[in-house]
């Protein structure tokens, strides 16, 4: 799962802890991007909430802005080890946006999130190889801050930029990570 490209990656990883904010700083960024005219792609996984438990998450295709079900809470019973099912249309949603055709041409590709099944080589894993061989764009990686290293280790990335979801200002700086690093793509 090495990144193989000769170019270097352009990744800027959004971090933090379950629950501070990673994605709601992406939702809330889009419109900015939109109106520089950035071309997005990829995935958003944006969380439900019941009474402060995450009930479960609807995927958002981002560049074409369709919605569906990924997953839902199961309720424990004593016989399930996973917290959450998995809608097969949301799995099919997501490969087909995190796939090469749909991610090439797009100035930003959004990847929410990079986690535990990814670094155990499951979930979206089987097509960042494929997306950072890519030229010419952007990637957002959201990641769990404890996986920084799990995450940048597997696909060989070494130091990334890394915006912290909590911290003062973070939709600015990563708003002007993401355009610094834009100003410093080749333009073929």
């Amino acid at each position: 799962m090495k990144h193989t490209g000769d170019s270097a990656p352009r990744i800027i990883l959004v971090t933090g802890n379950t629950q501070s904010g990673k994605s709601s700083l992406i939702e809330g960024l889009i419109p900015a991007l939109k109106q520089r005219n950035l071309k997005l792609a990829g995935i958003l996984a944006k969380g439900l909430w019941e009474s402060n438990l995450r009930s479960g998450f609807i995927l958002i295709d981002l560049k074409c802005g369709k919605s569906v079900p990924l997953a839902r809470r199961v309720i424990n019973d004593g016989r399930n080890t996973v917290p959450f099912e998995f809608f097969s249309s949301g799995i099919q949603t997501g490969r087909r946006a995190l796939s090469v055709e749909s991610c090439a041409g797009a100035d930003i590709i959004v990847v929410d999130e990079v986690g535990r099944l990814e670094t155990a080589g499951m979930g979206w894993a089987p097509f960042l190889t494929p997306l950072l061989d890519l030229n010419g764009a952007v990637h957002i990686w959201v990641v769990r801050a404890g996986l920084v290293d799990d995450v940048c280790g597997i696909w060989n990335l070494g130091k990334l930029p890394q915006v912290r979801a909590d911290e003062p200002n973070a939709s600015d700086r990563l708003l002007n990570l993401i355009l610094e690093t834009r100003r410093k793509i080749p333009r073929a």
